[in-house]
């Protein structure tokens, strides 16, 4: 008689995970499919506060806020629907504070398909913090050497007349025999030339020491980081968000950066809803206008003093437009698009309302709007 593999008990998969190093969790799946939390491991209760008495038999609605809740349920349907490892970084509140995750889903399997899900997780907040930092430096970096390019293109239009004349005064000198007469005033005129060259060219001769490396660019999920952050900004769910369900080719860490004070910006100032979209920027074929359209408060002092200043810091524009009492707020960053788009709602929201209505009638260009 064949051996037949047991399938491994709740128990045994939480006592699986109780001496690894990192923060891990088992959730057991029900019919549904429903996640209920069996437990984490010691690691995962130091490193986010919460233990085992709080969670074991929850479901992650029973113990999260409801936007936060539904962003890890996203991620293990993800995993259970493909039954394959899954693998993403993620921005939480959690009871030890804000952190960034680098999580792992493992699928649990037997004969009926995935029963169990074993995730592990690791704290990559300062290396994103430091990928922020290196991200901006390179957007500045890429603005200097733009400048430096286009000094670099004015000195040469301003030396090609002295150049030429040096030519002229040479030619002058080689078409015959000249008197030393002469040939003082042309070696005075060709020093004259020189020296006024040389004071054109000398502004820009420290700057010239271009970094050639490249601003990293790829494939970013930009809906699972609108997601991510719009759980953090309004964990309980009372303002509509709307976001465009999409990836996009950019510098993620930019990216995360500018969207995060968009729509941090945007949950302090609104009064119902919020809708991120993406479009061509009107600037340049090379860029993406990332914006962020709200209804907002009519008590609202709108100052968008955290965005200011995190466009000033990394060197970018903020556009601000009213109309109607709609506000939309924008950046532009260098990127295009990955793929045909689609609109995810993290809440419910009629297409048809007041604010939407006048936002599609507002756009302009390719703008990922509700389909």
């Amino acid at each position: 008689m064949a051996h037949q593999k047991t399938r491994p008990s709740p128990a045994d998969l939480l006592a699986s995970i109780s001496h690894i190093g990192n923060p891990a969790f088992v959730l057991m799946v029900g019919p549904g499919p429903v996640f209920r939390f069996q437990g984490v491991n010691p690691a995962h209760t130091k490193a986010t506060g919460i233990s085992n008495d709080i969670i074991s038999g929850k479901r992650p609605e029973d113990v999260l806020p409801p936007r936060i809740a539904e962003t890890v349920l996203s991620n293990y349907r993800a995993c259970y629907t493909g039954g394959e490892t899954i693998s993403y970084q993620e921005c939480l509140d959690l009871p030890a504070g804000r952190c960034w995750w680098e999580t792992h889903l493992n699928p649990i399997k037997d004969e009926n398909g995935v029963f169990a899900i074993v995730g592990s997780s690791i704290d990559i907040t300062n290396t994103r913090e430091e990928t922020s930092r290196l991200a901006v430096e390179c957007h500045h970096l890429k603005d200097r050497s733009t400048k430096l390019q286009r000094d670099l293109l004015e000195t040469a239009e301003a030396t090609r007349g002295p150049l030429n004349n040096i030519v002229n005064f040479a030619r002058m000198l080689s078409s015959g025999t000249p008197s030393p007469t002469e040939c003082r005033t042309v070696a005075t005129l060709v020093m004259d030339t020189a020296v006024r060259s040389i004071c054109d060219i000398e502004p820009n001769m420290p700057k010239i020491q271009v970094d050639t490396s490249k601003t990293p660019h790829g494939k970013v999920d930009f809906g699972h980081i609108c997601r991510d952050f719009a759980a953090l900004a309004d964990p309980q769910g009372v303002l509509d968000i709307e976001y465009p369900k999409i990836s996009i080719t950019c510098d993620e860490a930019l990216l995360t950066i500018l969207l995060h004070a968009l729509v941090d910006d945007a949950t302090t100032y609104a009064a119902r809803k919020i809708q991120i979209a993406v479009q061509d920027s009107p600037k340049s074929k090379d860029e993406l206008r990332i914006s962020v359209a709200f209804d907002a408060l009519p008590t609202a002092s709108l100052e968008f003093e955290r965005l200011k200043a995190v466009g000033a810091f990394c060197g970018i524009n903020v556009g601000v437009s009213n109309f109607s009492g709609t506000y939309r707020v924008h950046v532009d960053i260098v990127g295009a698009f990955e793929q045909d788009l689609s609109i995810a709602q993290i809440a419910q929201s009629n297409p048809t309302s007041p604010l939407i209505s006048r936002l599609l009638s507002a756009a302009h260009s390719r703008v990922v709007q509700p389909g």
